[in-house]
């Protein structure tokens, strides 16, 4: 499918009514050629009808139109052209009319009949074209699988089409409900002043209070030349993201992101564009969607591009928001993204899952639905959303309300409204699903682990596993089960302890279940006099962490050799202890930074010691690292690029002002006014300086671990001025900044990172940028102490950072 249906609305189709005056087949073909080079698949798909007409056995024209009707969604016209092409005995020279007629079929739900021609396309030209060959194999499993999922459908969902004015002959998309109000945008709206003849339509933002009343979002929020689409509110509602696209050519539209404040009265500012290094000027940039984590309270903007660099053809980015509204460059959501075209992002808060569309998952025939479980740092594999929900069909903008009882999507399956009748093509409709809660029950089970009984009397706990809260725990000293109700799409952890046994843990979830019915977990508990449990999980994201080395030292006893187990598939390490001993627990994994814990058995009682160990990335999970100055410091009023201080010595000095910078940055301002400026330079004293400081021992601790381990690194000093001086004072003075903390690393620890240095190990590379990176709000007033030298965004920018550690 092109790139213009596929990424702005998956439907956008223009249909030329009108005919030529000229009634010759050659003015037909001429007309139909300049169609479907502009990507007018309605007008070509009508043209190429016509001139076929003239002569009925021409194959070319004949898989011509079934081109354009595939391209035009007009699904049983296009099955019929190709149809007829690949009955021909001539149709070598069309050798994808098998795989596109396997591929209309498959759309249109006729699994048997698709596979067989996938077979049959790769029987006779498989490996003439690698993408072909390859998507024709990955379908020929994709139609055993539909059919195995519709056979099973999810009972918890039923699907209507929304009535009264909501859905029309166009294309209708983008909806999500916001408190009692239904907002959607829709493609039935013809561009003024269009000089294309026909005149274009052109999408606008709708919004209804009433399911089956509509009314535009705002008088002045549309525009009369522009298709306007893709509404989402900012988290706390302030604010409106959307898309602004724009024909440039006859057909094809590029879009750009553009945000509004939302007024009090609930009107809307002007429009805002968002920056340049999100709406890439060589791409489209649309489909924003709003995400936000209540944990870490982060807002993340979702949107879909096909700008250079991603994997596939359009895929989904984000960004970051700051309080203060900035935006992170956009990261590509590479988990996620396929080869395909992957779409409509929506991010649902309560459940942390972003929901979004995909061609390039195994599927039932078009774009399906899917989900992927977010726990503030990494997302989830792709979970298929099951049948009814996904079709054959194209579904695509999947929205769920903050209950998680109604959702929302668009489709072109059956019951979706045609533009064109006559041709059975076109368009997407919105649906309304009810979403049941389903009755899942899971039962726990304990037995011993070594001779399998039943295991009573067993504490079982379960806990959800995105913020380790126990939801529900069961001790029952009759039996050796326990009953839980679960919710669909979350995961849990499910603990069992019993004293004088191991505990033992599952992680597990409910993200694919669809159907109510009983889930039966077993839990194995190892008895044992005194033994060590110890559990390895990567500190960011709380999951287990395999392929740890696990190292345990008797510490009283030395002359006991030290064990060291690593455990490839799994997170869990069991070790026998000795009663009244001290020990040392050392967890290594390459790329992680070792952990060290101490513990003692001295008057322990049970059976059993348990320790999580959780594990942080080595080097960059320190960084970035910003190291902060006084003013003029190292070493006032000089032009030289060195000084002999150490990072240390200008610390010191410099938090030992801290007294004398809130007194003058707060000189001449009332109690009250002093709170919140004194707040934020304390802030500043003890979190960036002091904490800064801190974080750099951390990271120097970690960059001589790394280096023993054989590796070459390189690590990038940045230095920074404020503009209170000349520019090349400033750039100098950065310089010998840069040289203070190079002094600091020499002297680490009596010279242990020295010999790395010598030996090319460890490469320092260093760049001032004096003031010129200083936002322009930043006091370079020579007679404003205050500000220039005490003042809090001026002492931001005398630093330097260490951005990264590269390893070669």
């Amino acid at each position: 499918m092109r790139k213009l249906y596929i990424f702005i609305f998956l439907s956008l189709f223009i249909s030329t009514q009108g005919t030529l005056n000229a009634q010759s087949m050659k003015a037909f073909l001429v007309a139909a050629e300049e169609a479907f080079e502009k990507e007018d698949f309605g007008a070509a798909l009508r043209y190429y009808l016509t001139a076929n007409e003239f002569d009925e056995g021409r194959t070319d024209l004949i898989y011509r139109s079934a081109e354009s009707a595939r391209q035009y969604n007009a699904y049983q016209l296009a099955e019929d052209r190709y149809q007829n092409v690949y009955d021909q005995e001539n149709n070598s020279q069309y050798p994808l009319a098998s795989y596109w007629l396997a591929d209309i079929k498959q759309k249109l739900g006729k699994y048997d009949g698709a596979k067989r021609l996938y077979e049959l396309y790769l029987s006779e030209h498989e490996g003439d074209d690698a993408y072909f060959t390859a998507r024709a194999q990955k379908e020929i499993e994709a139609c055993d699988w539909a059919q195995e999922l519709i056979a099973n459908p999810s009972e918890n969902i039923e699907i209507e089409h929304i009535g009264g004015d909501i859905n029309s002959p166009y294309t209708e998309f983008g909806a999500i409900q916001r408190d009692d109000v239904f907002y959607y945008s829709s493609m039935r709206f013809n561009k003024k002043e269009d000089d294309y003849i026909p005149a274009r339509i052109i999408s606008k933002v709708l919004k209804s209070e009433d399911v089956f009343v509509s009314t535009v979002i705002d008088e002045n929020f549309n525009d009369d030349q522009l298709n306007t689409a893709h509404l989402t509110f900012s988290h706390n509602g302030s604010k409106v993201y959307y898309t602004l696209c724009d024909y440039v050519q006859e057909t094809k539209i590029r879009c750009d992101l553009f945000s509004r404040i939302v007024n009090e009265d609930g009107s809307f500012g002007d429009p805002v564009k968002l920056p340049d290094f999100i709406n890439d000027a060589t791409a489209s940039n649309t489909q924003p969607a709003i995400g936000f984590v209540r944990e870490t309270k982060q807002e993340f903007l979702y949107f879909v591009s096909d700008r250079t660099g991603g994997k596939g053809k359009f895929d989904i980015y984000y960004t970051i928001i700051d309080l203060n509204g900035n935006f992170t460059r956009p990261m590509n959501l590479e988990e996620l993204n396929t080869a395909e075209d992957d779409l409509t992002p929506f991010y649902h808060e309560a459940s942390r899952m972003l929901y979004f569309s995909s061609e390039g998952y195994q599927g039932l025939g078009g774009f399906d639905i899917y989900s992927s479980p977010f726990d503030g740092n990494e997302y989830g594999a792709a979970i298929h959303q099951g049948y009814p929900l996904n079709s054959s069909f194209h579904d695509i903008y999947y929205s769920l309300n903050a209950d998680g009882n109604t959702a929302y999507f668009s489709s072109n399956r059956d019951g979706a409204m045609f533009l064109d009748p006559e041709l059975e093509a076109c368009c997407y409709d919105i649906f309304k699903v009810e979403i049941k809660e389903l009755d899942i029950e899971l039962v726990a089970q304990t037995f011993n682990k070594v001779n399998y009984e039943k295991l009573y009397g067993a504490k079982i706990r379960l806990v959800d596993a995105s913020s380790d809260l126990v939801i529900s725990e069961v001790e029952d000293l009759s039996t050796n089960e326990a009953k839980f109700k679960l919710d669909n799409n979350r995961a849990y952890y499910l603990i069992a302890e019993k004293p004088d046994f191991y505990p033992d843990t599952i992680f597990f979830n409910t993200y694919n279940i669809k159907k109510s019915g009983t889930i039966t977990k077993k839990l194995y508990l190892e008895p044992t006099p005194l033994k060590l449990e110890v559990f390895a999980f990567d500190r960011i994201t709380k999951f287990p962490l395999n392929g740890v080395e696990i190292t345990l030292q008797n510490l009283t006893n030395p002359e006991i050799e030290d064990i060291t187990v690593v455990n490839e598939e799994g997170n869990e390490y069991l070790f026998d202890l000795v009663r009244g001993s001290n020990y040392k627990i050392i967890a290594n994994k390459e790329d992680y930074g070792p952990v060290e814990i101490e513990m003692t058995t001295v008057n322990v009682k049970g059976p059993k010691i348990t320790r999580r160990i959780y594990l942080s990335d080595m080097l960059n999970s320190h960084l970035p690292l910003a190291l902060y100055f006084n003013n003029d410091e190292p070493d006032r009023r000089t032009m030289r690029l060195t000084t002999k201080k150490t990072y240390g010595e200008s610390y010191d000095s410099y938090y030992a002002l801290k007294d004398v910078f809130m007194d003058k940055f707060l000189e001449g301002l009332s109690e009250e006014e002093k709170l919140i400026p004194g707040q934020r330079m304390n802030d500043f004293f003890e979190y960036f300086l002091k904490g800064g400081r801190e974080k750099l021992d951390d990271f120097l601790h970690t960059l001589v671990t790394v280096l023993k381990q054989g590796h070459t690194l390189e690590i990038r000093l940045k230095g920074f001025a404020s503009p209170r001086a000349g520019t090349k004072y400033n750039l100098a003075m950065g310089q010998r900044r840069i040289s203070s903390v190079k002094n600091e690393i020499y002297s680490y620890k009596n010279g242990s990172l020295r010999p790395f240095i010598d030996s090319g190990k460890l490469i320092i590379t260093e760049i001032s940028f004096g003031e010129t990176l200083s936002p322009e709000n930043v006091s370079d007033a020579i007679h404003d102490l205050r500000n220039s030298v005490y003042g809090l965004d001026a002492s931001k920018q005398r630093k330097v950072e260490i951005i990264r550690v590269d390893k070669n």
